[in-house]
């Protein structure tokens, strides 16, 4: 029951906020328009703020996993491969692209962000000053 209310806790609050949308978007108080507006604010200003402030004070040097990353690259082919693979499946060869692109590259940063904030407190693009860097010093 524990795991459960932390899963509750971690997932509502995000979930909520989508049906905001979606209910603002019905009763007329946000138009397509401006729901895409805001939505590319988010992705050229709002995201790329945020990647900076959390990598800017960031000691690379001292927090670099190769393992790790590599690990993440091979992910990403990985599912881009699948994707590509699914998408044979389409006769309508125009939209192939896109969902190829869309498979691996959703709002997953955005709701990621937002399920770490909701489930640990804090959120960032790279791991706080831990032990490793600590002890570096």
């Amino acid at each position: 029951m524990e795991n459960l209310l932390f899963s509750l806790n971690a997932t509502m609050p995000v979930f909520l906020m989508m049906l905001l949308g979606v209910l603002f978007r019905r009763i007329g108080w946000l138009s397509e328009d401006t729901a895409g507006k805001l939505n590319s604010f988010v992705f050229k200003a709002l995201l790329p703020v945020l990647v900076f402030s959390d990598l800017a004070t960031v000691d690379f040097a001292v927090l670099w996993d190769t393992k790790f990353v590599l690990f993440c690259f091979f992910a990403t082919l990985g599912c881009i491969l699948i994707a590509w693979a699914v998408s044979l499946l389409w006769r309508d060869k125009t939209i192939r692209g896109e969902f190829i692109q869309a498979s691996y590259r959703s709002s997953a940063a955005l709701l990621g962000v937002a399920f770490i904030q909701n489930m640990y407190g804090t959120s960032g693009m790279a791991p706080p000053d831990d032990d490793r860097q600590r002890a570096a010093v």
